[in-house]
């Protein structure tokens, strides 16, 4: 289920803003680990994995574009909902990364951090 959600918003993200689409989420040791991509590899460089890390720990944007890690080659964004951060969603493309389109990411973002949310939520419920 959380590969469906992730799969179709990875989707509608890289072919919303025209970006190869990284989604990340934490393995069972809370280490991120690439788990989806849309537009090219899944795979992403040392440094690259480290700035989507330091996006996952402190739940702000970074790379890119962003005052945070701008040397990165990659936009990074948290995927957050009921107050902790899920993933990490990074964006490569061509496109310069403006307020407005960081304002739009995070309304895309949105909704898949709810989703999963859920997602967690059903699988807890129906765990126990």
């Amino acid at each position: 289920r959380t590969a469906d959600v992730l799969k179709r918003g990875v989707g509608h993200l890289a072919q919303a803003f025209d970006a190869h689409t990284v989604a990340l989420l934490p393995d069972e040791t809370g280490k991120l680990v690439s788990v989806i991509a849309q537009g090219g590899s899944p795979r992403l460089a040392a440094k690259e994995a480290a700035v989507a890390a330091w996006v996952f720990a402190n739940g702000l944007p970074a790379g890119r574009g962003a005052a945070t890690l701008p040397a990165a080659d990659g936009h990074y964004v948290p995927v957050a909902a009921g107050g902790r951060t899920l993933g990490v969603i990074g964006f490569f493309g061509d496109g310069a990364w403006t307020p407005d389109r960081a304002t739009q990411v995070e309304a895309f973002t949105n909704p898949i951090a709810l989703a999963l949310l859920r997602s967690d939520l059903s699988a807890w419920l129906g765990a126990g």
